[in-house]
């Protein structure tokens, strides 16, 4: 027996959705005919295309590229306003007890703003803007995956010491199971400090 998966709508979610979707297709419509052909023209006018070169044989085929000029010149100092300055984001406290909250908010968001690749997202979404009027965009993580083999960690005993760092280690600099290198670092021998183990 097949099962229904069809979604059985009430008469307010008909009503609702039949509302919705007749605003949608009149929003659509009016952008088309009003909108989007305006778009159109600052694009070509950016790309210095001449539109109708059929409807005027004899017109001269130069174009001042001014828009293009004047957004290229635009744009760098738009961004170098906001990305020139390092941190992007400062936080200000409002008194001594934000010291602490304002400094790690910072970090957070001069983070959140690298991770996003903030600074591509917003060159195009400027020159968008320059160019068509209109700045449509969405700001995403970046996402990247790496793969890592795992490693068989050996059992460590006091009389043989591992001179390598177990699985995920040896990505932190200065943390490793070589004891050789415990004094340098502080360290007991077994890449810890020595509090944890006492």
């Amino acid at each position: 027996m097949a099962e229904e998966t069809d979604i059985k709508l009430g008469k307010k979610d008909e009503d609702a959705l039949t509302l919705v979707m007749d605003r949608f297709r009149t929003y659509l419509s009016y952008a088309q005919e009003n909108y989007h052909p305006k778009w159109d023209d600052y694009y070509m006018q950016y790309r210095s295309i001449i539109d109708n070169e059929a409807e005027y044989p004899y017109m001269a085929r130069l174009f001042i590229p001014y828009s293009f000029v004047s957004i290229e010149t635009t744009l760098p100092r738009m961004v170098e306003t906001i990305f020139a300055s390092d941190p992007i984001v400062a936080a200000k406290p409002q008194n001594e007890e934000d010291i602490p909250k304002a400094e790690v908010n910072q970090k957070l968001l001069n983070y959140q703003y690298r991770r996003m690749n903030y600074l591509n997202t917003y060159m195009m979404s400027v020159k968008d803007a320059t160019i068509i009027g209109s700045c449509i965009n969405m700001v995403d993580w970046r996402e990247e995956s790496r793969t890592k083999k795992r490693i068989a960690q050996e059992e460590f005993t006091p009389e043989a010491p591992m001179t390598e760092s177990p699985v995920g280690m040896g990505d932190f600099p200065g943390i490793g199971l070589d004891p050789t290198m415990a004094p340098e670092l502080g360290m007991d021998g077994l890449g810890m400090p020595p509090n944890i183990l006492s």
